[in-house]
């Protein structure tokens, strides 16, 4: 991306989405979009947990790079318009480390909206991923922490998606089977509606390039994903 396409595309006080962000694009691009384009927001999402560590205590300070988690959190705090300043205030964000001593039950708050220049992508569930070493084994469990009531509805025959979903879900949860003496992970995933899948998109827009998707070993739909970087308990 040159400089001419950046400003051409880039607005002060937009929103940025930067998937890989901390890779070597991301080291670069996030600090000269800071410092050149003043952009609202820039969310950087990136499979690389330790990566992402490193990421949020450079930027962590920056409002506009958020990493959305917390511990020991008011269960209505979706409702409060402050709820991220709270949430940095009161909690531990997504990259950090808490003491188990320090913990009664953990409550961990999770925001995520959308990505805003995508029409038909919604969110369709919020998920929190938790691992525990037991006996030096480590064991991961996944809860669905909140999903959709009115999904979005994608038709195959045009890659067409209908209904109105959910640009946005944000909860507080408590996690059931919290033990105190566990050295223990969580980290969030966010789960997008049905979207087409790239090839089956090339064929339904090119009919003659394909010979009706014969190939059955190849998905015809995706459901994009966000990781969020983990917070670390741990009893030493």
């Amino acid at each position: 991306i040159n400089s001419i396409t950046l400003r051409a595309t880039m607005k002060k006080n937009s929103t940025i989405l930067v998937t890989g962000g901390t890779g070597s694009f991301g080291s670069k691009f996030v600090p000269m979009t800071l410092e050149k384009y003043n952009p609202k927001k820039i969310i950087i999402f990136s499979r690389d947990e330790m990566k992402q560590w490193e990421m949020q205590k450079i930027f962590g300070s920056d409002k506009r790079v958020r990493f959305f988690i917390g511990d020991s959190l008011d269960q209505n705090l979706c409702n409060n318009p402050d709820n991220i300043s709270y949430a940095y205030a009161n909690a531990t964000p997504m990259g950090g480390t808490i003491a188990l001593g320090s913990l009664s039950k953990p409550a961990i708050f999770i925001s995520a909206s959308a990505d805003s220049m995508i029409k038909d992508q919604f969110i369709e569930k919020l998920q929190i991923v938790k691992g525990v070493v037991r006996n030096g084994e480590l064991f991961t469990s996944v809860y669905d922490v909140k999903v959709t009531d009115a999904p979005s509805k994608l038709d195959l025959s045009n890659c067409e998606v209908t209904g109105s979903g959910k640009k946005a879900m944000c909860s507080v949860w408590n996690d059931p089977n919290f033990d105190s003496s566990e050295n223990a992970y969580y980290y969030v995933r966010v789960v997008a509606n049905k979207s087409c899948r790239w090839s089956h998109d090339l064929c339904v827009k090119n009919p003659g390039y394909c010979e009706k998707d014969l190939d059955k070993s190849i998905p015809k739909f995706i459901q994009e994903r966000a990781w969020t970087s983990p917070i670390w308990l741990e009893t030493t």
